[in-house]
């Protein structure tokens, strides 16, 4: 069969930039000859304005063209709101750093009251939400992030060929390290499943676990007869896994345990190349 032509994306989470940038840069070195690169959240550690500063000096060094979409995770912002300054580059003045940077490209970036966006790539619609809200909740504040994506998700059902929906946080019934009775991240996490189950072609792409894709109860779910696609996407830093632990933060922390149960490749720093086809 003839392959049709589609996107190539670099899908990146978790990159908790403090002050050494050396493993981004490795890592973006992967996103060069992309069609975009998506980041779902936690792309600094403490959500101080350095942090912020020098991670859009690293995205400064990717080709002009290369588009750049993010969402915030909870190490995003600070654990307590700093004082205004009038000089912040925090997550907010960030995204609206991505947003001219897109325009510059010739992208539509819609840009929503609630904080939530959506931007037309070819044939694929990128949909952010931004789930963190101040003291590092998980909220989407009276819905209106939701009522934008349903929005969205509705005058695409028709012209995307598919529809990606960036989230720092997975779904209960997605997340890769679920258990019964476990409470959700996302403080509106049935909403949000009712409004995927009643779509199609739907792409729901999180981070936030840490789990490499190589862990044996898997990061990508599938629902072929909806053709719904929900991706967990590790961490580029690596994360310390101990027995009887879920995987904590990046850092130095020693393990305890470390065998044949884990790996090393299970808990290395991956980033995911996912490749759409119209077809």
């Amino acid at each position: 069969e003839e392959r049709r032509e589609g996107l190539k994306l670099c899908i990146m989470s978790d990159l908790h930039l403090t002050k050494d940038a050396g493993r981004l840069k490795r890592a973006l070195g992967r996103a060069a000859d992309s069609d975009a690169l998506l980041l779902t959240g936690d792309l600094v550690n403490d959500g101080l304005p350095e942090q912020y500063r020098l991670l859009r000096s690293c995205l400064e060094e990717l080709p002009a063209g290369l588009p750049v979409f993010a969402v915030n995770g909870n190490h995003d912002l600070p654990p307590a709101p700093l004082p205004a300054t009038g000089q912040e580059e925090e997550y907010p003045v960030f995204l609206q750093w991505l947003g001219r940077r897109a325009g510059d490209q010739g992208l539509l970036w819609n840009q929503d009251g609630s904080g939530a966006y959506s931007v037309r790539l070819g044939s694929a619609e990128i949909i952010g939400l931004n789930a963190v809200s101040h003291w590092r909740r998980f909220t989407f504040p009276e819905g209106r992030q939701l009522r934008f994506l349903e929005d969205r998700l509705e005058k695409t059902r028709d012209s995307a060929a598919w529809r990606l929906v960036l989230c720092h946080a997975p779904l209960l019934s997605h997340n890769p390290q679920r258990s019964p009775g476990d409470t959700p991240y996302l403080n509106r996490d049935r909403e949000l499943q009712r409004i995927l189950n009643g779509q199609e072609r739907v792409i729901f792409i999180s981070g936030h676990t840490h789990f490499s894709p190589n862990v044996p109860e898997g990061c990508v779910e599938y629902e072929a007869g909806a053709r719904r696609l929900y991706l967990n996407d590790g961490s580029v830093r690596p994360t310390v896994m101990g027995q009887g632990k879920t995987p904590g933060q990046a850092g130095k922390q020693k393990p305890d345990f470390v065998g044949e149960l884990i790996p090393r490749e299970w808990t290395s720093g991956v980033y995911w190349e996912l490749h759409l086809e119209e077809n």
